[in-house]
């Protein structure tokens, strides 16, 4: 003897089952991942990098909002173009030459945001009062290095839609040919979970790279690094 569930219930079940399938389809399509996406071109007659980024505009909005306490709107707000540019200077940069050696000790995260400071209570205290002169001045001088090692940043325009965000820019190294290393950390001041990626031409040919939390610099590919054309 067979139980035979009513016709009803079979339909029920599957119309559920279609519901929640959409929602989640949905869902996923607003905003399935955490990514923003750089094309790049490296233009030999220029000797700059071409870039266009897209991203999602409500986290970029949120980046730029919590960097000046105000409200932003990449539409409307009066000097949205200088912001962005600030935020990308600080987020997408093109390192000239090797990267310095982490010094021993802390990671070079903590060393950047931890102060060098005795354990000993009566010398924290007179050692956090202010800082030495020689180590404002050697601070200083790391800070105009790290500078002129950067390629300069060209502020191009963009593109705002209802789902991206387009940035156009270019970056101009001292010297296309010397080693060259990408730090991308767009949007990872707002999203733990952000991840970049950076695709890099050059006529034909292509190289991509990843960035995210726990890898945020990487060596970036020069035009000698492609393979020659053939003839």
């Amino acid at each position: 003897m067979f139980f035979t569930l009513p016709r009803n219930f079979w339909l029920s079940c599957l119309w559920a089952f279609t519901c929640v399938l959409l929602l989640a389809t949905s869902s996923s399509a607003h905003h399935p991942f955490h990514v923003a996406t750089a094309e790049t071109r490296w233009n030999l007659e220029t000797k700059k990098l071409e870039v266009s980024i897209r991203c999602h505009p409500i986290d970029l909005e949120t980046a730029l909002r919590r960097r000046t306490g105000k409200k932003i709107d990449l539409d409307t707000t009066e000097n949205v173009d200088q912001l962005l540019t600030e935020y990308l200077r600080e987020t997408f940069q093109l390192h000239q030459g090797p990267l310095p050696a982490p010094a021993p000790g802390p990671t070079p995260e903590a060393a950047l945001s931890t102060p060098n400071v005795s354990t000993d209570a009566s010398a924290k205290e007179t050692q956090t009062d202010a800082p030495s002169a020689a180590a404002t001045a050697t601070s200083n001088a790391a800070a105009k290095t790290t500078d002129a090692k950067l390629a300069k940043l060209h502020w191009v325009g963009k593109e705002i839609d209802m789902k991206w965000a387009w940035l156009y820019l270019e970056l101009e190294p001292a010297d296309m040919q010397q080693e060259l290393h990408m730090t991308n950390t767009i949007l990872m001041d707002v999203l733990d979970d952000q991840s970049n990626t950076v695709i890099i031409r050059l006529g034909s040919q292509r190289q991509s790279l990843m960035f995210h939390q726990k890898k945020r610099t990487l060596p970036f590919p020069r035009p000698s690094d492609f393979a020659k054309q053939p003839e």
